[in-house]
């Protein structure tokens, strides 16, 4: 018998009425709750077979009611002013994108539906995703901290106890936050350089007080890895943290430098947007990648695509992501769950990711 539009009317009790079992039964198989196991496979398959006949389309309010919950995650995008078109070159793009292939591939994982919430006209993604959370349109609230442009200290203080998972948040909290090592982020390139040889490498990055702390652990890490060390920093033309402004930045500011006589032979870079104006740079001075020198970039977002193929490594985002989610979906099962993850932070520790752009040192 061929299978009726999807604009049937067909109702749950035809569906029961056609498969020969109860409501109760039918809504089981296809509102599936942890009851659903009690139910045989035969007849599972024969409410499976009777909806797809008659063409039946689950009540999605209906069910929401049923399960007292949404059955959606919430990821707080504050990026852009509502009314105003998208910018197309922000770094935070490549940042949110990865963040939101990890949770979207765990909520749909599970059959949960993700709901991005940009800014308002008056209001943060932030503010919006708790308002949201507190009329149940969400389960949960996912918000990365480390570029949202709300002070999550006033969320942190006045909303404890809803179920929201920090992504990158350092300060103390109460709520569940996935976290990154980048001081193992920025160790770990630094000791490849130093295990392939190279005795003196140099830190390029933007002159910025939010970069620095990567600058301060390139320093540390120099010195824990017994190579010298030494640090080219640019500003950031405007307009600001555009992809375009911090490679022409790190072009501009790399090319003066191998102007003067060098003696490093690898450089680290606050992020792959900078190693991109770093191979600008070297290009021009007719420097060879790897053989003349080796270069390390940060983050992982589309290194894989440069020539050569750039060493770098990886900010984890699309792991933070998923397990960012799943956190969030513990806490959606209640007061309890969410008292269990109190406080909690599970730290990941970051991978480098070998490409071609680095070799042994020239040096001997």
């Amino acid at each position: 018998m061929p299978r009726k539009p999807a604009t049937t009317s067909a109702t749950l009790s035809d569906v029961a009425k056609a498969a020969g079992v109860s409501i109760a039964t039918a809504s089981m198989v296809l509102n599936p709750t942890e009851r659903t196991a009690k139910v045989s496979d035969e007849r599972t398959a024969l409410v499976k077979a009777a909806a797809e006949r008659l063409g039946y389309v689950a009540n999605y309010h209906a069910r929401a009611m049923h399960l007292g919950r949404a059955e959606t995650l919430g990821f707080a995008l504050d990026y852009g002013v509502a009314g105003q078109q998208a910018d197309d070159e922000p770094m935070g793009v490549g940042y949110f994108h990865h963040l939101t292939m990890g949770i979207e591939t765990e909520t749909h994982f599970v059959g949960y539906n993700l709901a991005l919430i940009g800014p308002g006209v008056e209001e943060r993604a932030v503010d919006r995703g708790v308002h949201q959370l507190q009329q149940r349109r969400l389960d949960a609230l996912i918000v990365p901290a480390v570029l949202s442009s709300v002070r999550l200290h006033k969320l942190i203080g006045e909303q404890p106890d809803l179920p929201i998972v920090l992504i990158e948040h350092d300060g103390a909290s109460a709520f569940p936050v996935v976290h990154y090592d980048e001081a193992a982020g920025v160790r770990t390139a630094v000791e490849h350089l130093a295990s392939l040889g190279h005795r003196e490498l140099l830190w390029l990055g933007p002159a910025d007080p939010g970069p620095l702390a990567r600058a301060g652990m390139f320093d540390q890490a120099v010195r824990g890895a017994g190579v010298a060390g030494s640090q080219l920093t640019f500003s950031i033309p405007e307009p600001r943290y555009h992809r375009s402004s911090i490679i022409n930045g790190a072009t501009a500011a790399l090319t003066q430098r191998l102007r003067q006589p060098r003696t490093f032979t690898g450089i680290v870079c606050y992020n792959d947007f900078t190693a991109v104006g770093a191979y600008a740079a070297l290009l021009s001075a007719g420097i060879s990648i790897p053989r003349q020198m080796s270069v390390v970039g940060f983050d992982d977002f589309f290194a894989a695509y440069v020539h050569p193929r750039l060493t770098t490594v990886s900010h984890m985002l699309v792991r933070m992501g998923r397990r960012a989610a799943e956190l969030a979906l513990e806490m959606a099962d209640g007061p309890a769950a969410r008292a269990r993850l109190k406080g909690y932070r599970d730290v990941l520790v970051p991978e480098l990711v070998r490409r071609d752009s680095t070799a042994p040192s020239p040096m001997p």
